[in-house]
């Protein structure tokens, strides 16, 4: 055991370690690689999940008029003189 000099006063020193020592150092040290781990693992999750691609937003439309333009012919000359009631529109 040595002695050293502290504020004047004389303190005995051990410069034995116990067991218990090396024992409290690994199993902080397992606490410590168990804490890096699950920050890690939580980091990678993290960054997966904003390297994803957004979603595509969905195209909403409605219309209210759709203009068709068509031509209408007799033989090899174009009828010019219809009037709408003339005209029906038909959906496949």
């Amino acid at each position: 055991m040595a002695s050293r000099l502290f504020d004047g006063n004389l303190i005995a020193v051990s410069s034995r370690r116990t067991k218990r020592e090396p024992q409290i150092f690994a199993v902080l040290l397992r606490a410590s690689r168990t804490i890096a781990i699950g920050i890690l693992l939580v980091g990678m999750s993290l960054a997966q999940l904003d390297s994803q691609e957004p979603a595509q937003p969905a195209l909403r439309v409605q219309t209210d008029l759709v203009v068709v333009p068509f031509q209408v012919r007799r033989g090899s000359r174009s009828v010019s003189d219809l009037k709408p009631s003339d005209v029906v529109l038909l959906e496949d």
